[in-house]
C-alpha cells in the first residue's frame, strides 16, 4: 500500500515497479476519499470482504486507510475511529502473504511546482475541500508527515517502509 501526500509520485512509483514485473502478474487499486463520511473507513473493509484476484503475484494499493484517518480530520473535520485504524492494519496484514506500507515522501520543494500547476490548471473543483492554497497545503504536508512519523512507527507495523526523494524512476522491485 502507498501512501503519501499529494503529487509526490505514487501513481508514477506503481507504474515503474510494474514495468519491472516481466513474468509477473498484478492487480492494483486506487482508494479515494471516501463517500459515506459517517463510515469513512467502510471502503477499505468491503475491499477485504470482496478480496483480491487470487492469481496476483503482486497487489498495488495507491492510497489508504492510514491517510483517510488524517484528511478525514484535516480537510472535512471528521474524527475517525485510529483503533479501527489498527484493526485495518491487522485485517490487511492477514489477508496477503507479505503486507507493506510504503510512505513515499518529496521535499516540499520538490512538489511545490506539481501544486501550483494544479491550483492554476483547476484541476480541483474550486468549491471542494480539496482546493486548498498553497500555505494550506505547505502546512498541511508538514502536518500529513508528522502523523505519519506518530502513528504509524515500526512499533505499529514492521512493514513500513519510507521512501524519501527517490528519482523518478524509482521502482518498488528491481
Amino acid at each position: 500500500m502507498l501512501l503519501g501526500f499529494d503529487r509526490v509520485g505514487k501513481d508514477t512509483i506503481i507504474e515503474n515497479s510494474i514495468k519491472k514485473l516481466y513474468g509477473y502478474s498484478y492487480d492494483t487499486f486506487h482508494f479515494s476519499a471516501p463517500k459515506d463520511k459517517t463510515n469513512p473507513l467502510g471502503q477499505y473493509w468491503d475491499f477485504l470482504r470482496r478480496g483480491v484476484n487470487p492469481y496476483a503475484d503482486y497487489v498495488f494499493i495507491n492510497r489508504g486507510f492510514p491517510e483517510t484517518v488524517f484528511f478525514e480530520q484535516s480537510r472535512c473535520g471528521n474524527t475517525v475511529d485510529v483503533k479501527e485504524a489498527y484493526d485495518l492494519m491487522n485485517a490487511f496484514s492477514s489477508s496477503f502473504i507479505e503486507f507493506n506500507l510504503i510512505i513515499v515522501c518529496r521535499y516540499w520543494e520538490d512538489i511545490l511546482q506539481a501544486h501550483i500547476d494544479e491550483i492554476n490548471n483547476e484541476i480541483c473543483d474550486k468549491n471542494s475541500n480539496e482546493t486548498l492554497d498553497l500555505e494550506t497545503r505547505k502546512k498541511e504536508y508538514i502536518e500529513y508527515y508528522d502523523y505519519m512519523h506518530t502513528f504509524w512507527s515500526p512499533a505499529v507495523s514492521p512493514n513500513i517502509k519510507w521512501v524519501i526523494n527517490q528519482p523518478k524512476e524509482y521502482a518498488l522491485c528491481s
